[in-house]
């Protein structure tokens, strides 16, 4: 069975293969003796349509005109085969290009996995992002990332600089995630005279730096601190009294979130409790610690207490350590063996996550604006990491020592500080001069 559409195309059923449509002069037919449901083609749209002659030539037919059906069906049947897709393998991982690399060098299993492991996992993370980026820059120019060259990676350098727009510590961080992958195929970029001058032209092209403002102002945040709902301390909420001693304690230390997540429960103290000792978790390490490094990093430091620089009691009222004591003797009976010095507010586990903590500290820094009703044009960009830039710039306003900055934050080198956390801190002196003695980076300033 057949029927013609209003285009006078000839249209039929092939089995359970669904509608079909054949563009085909008026005079031509195909028959297949079978019958069956049959639609229009124009209300079909999963309907294998071979709309154009010149896509289907004509099929020499029998003496009377009529095509033959083996031929007509084999056609349509080879039109409409789906062509399979062409599976190939995906990219490779930065750490497993590594990997791969030390094996072809003569590596064992073992030791080319564990070459691949010489940074920290989150330094890992962050690798393998800039990793896609150049591998997928190089398939778009044929080049296998694998293999790259010195003058390759200097044309990327100056793609992330030119077309990115980056900065020049982010493209040295770039260099960073690919010197080890590259540095298994004997191609050094870390010591590469032409990488280092490249980069180094590209620094004299930019302008001299201005220092950053502080992204909100620390001495509102103060000032909320010595008010309800945190004061009288001794009878503030635990949700409160840990939300305070948390932000006073990463201001006093100058530490990273993760560190702050990571102190021990047990400290020692001065009889007198004019400082207090702090040390991590047995199993931690610090984001630029290298385990078994002949250069040990000392991992207890000292916070002050505002005992001795308070001149009334109002000033200790954001002491670090009158704070860490009223909360240690506010939590001791939920606390378990080996518990972090921060537990949950609620529930009885021995630590929190380094998320928990941060959102604590952007908590008050949110507080106080709302408490202020003022707004906080940066409202969005708040981080917990930005009391280790206010602690270490406050402390540099006061001693002008850069060495003390380096020892309490733990940095390597002093391009971090001067580049990434340097605040200007000078239309935020006045508020914080009026409320006293304050203890930032292990110091009382």
């Amino acid at each position: 069975g057949r029927t013609l559409d209003r285009n006078r195309r000839s249209i039929t059923t092939l089995g359970r293969q669904g509608p079909l449509c054949v563009s085909a002069d008026t005079n031509s037919t195909i028959s297949t003796g079978q019958t069956g449901g049959i639609k229009e083609c124009a209300n079909d749209t999963d309907s294998p349509m071979l709309g154009q002659p010149d896509l289907v030539p004509p099929t020499p037919g029998t003496s009377d005109g009529r095509p033959h059906r083996s031929r007509t069906i084999k056609k349509v049947i080879e039109t409409t085969r789906k062509v399979p897709r062409k599976t190939g393998h995906p990219e490779p991982s930065r750490v497993e290009s590594i990997i791969r690399s030390y094996r072809k060098a003569g590596f064992s299993k073992e030791a080319a996995t564990r070459m691949s492991q010489s940074t920290r996992r989150s330094t890992n993370k962050v690798y393998q992002s800039k990793w896609s980026l150049f591998s997928n820059w190089c398939h778009q120019r044929k080049e296998n990332p694998r293999k790259a060259t010195i003058p390759l990676v200097a044309d990327f350098c100056i793609f992330l600089r030119t077309e990115k727009s980056f900065t020049i510590p982010t493209i040295k961080g770039y260099r960073s995630a690919l010197a080890l992958v590259l540095k298994a195929k004997n191609v050094d970029i870390t010591n590469s005279p032409e990488l280092t001058a490249l980069i180094r032209s590209m620094a004299n092209e930019v302008p001299p730096k201005q220092q950053k403002l502080p992204k909100w102002d620390l001495s509102l945040v103060l000032q909320t601190l010595i008010e309800q709902p945190y004061e009288p301390l001794e009878e503030a909420s635990l949700k409160f009294l840990t939300h305070k001693t948390v932000f006073l304690i990463a201001l006093a230390s100058a530490k990273r979130v993760s560190e702050i997540q990571a102190l021990a429960g047990k400290y020692s103290h001065k009889q007198d409790w004019s400082w207090v000792a702090f040390d991590y978790a047995k199993d931690f390490l610090a984001k630029n610690e290298i385990p078994d490094s002949t250069r040990k990093r000392v991992r207890t430091f000292l916070i002050p207490s505002l005992g001795k620089g308070a001149s009334d009691n109002n000033d200790l009222l954001l002491c670090p350590v009158r704070a860490l004591r009223i909360y240690c003797r506010r939590t001791a009976d939920r606390r378990i063996p080996e518990s972090h010095l921060f537990i949950p507010v609620l529930g009885q586990r021995s630590s929190v996550s380094k998320n928990t903590i941060s959102a604590w500290i952007t908590s008050v820094v949110r507080r106080a604006y709302t408490h202020q009703h003022q707004e906080l044009h940066t409202m969005h960009k708040i981080t917990a990491h930005e009391v280790r830039a206010l602690a270490t710039s406050w402390q540099f306003h006061h001693t002008l020592s850069l060495e003390s900055v380096m020892d309490a934050a733990a940095w390597r080198c002093h391009s971090t500080f001067s580049e990434f956390y340097l605040r200007d801190v000078t239309f935020v002196a006045d508020g914080l001069h009026k409320l006293g003695p304050i203890v930032a980076a292990q110091h009382v300033l």
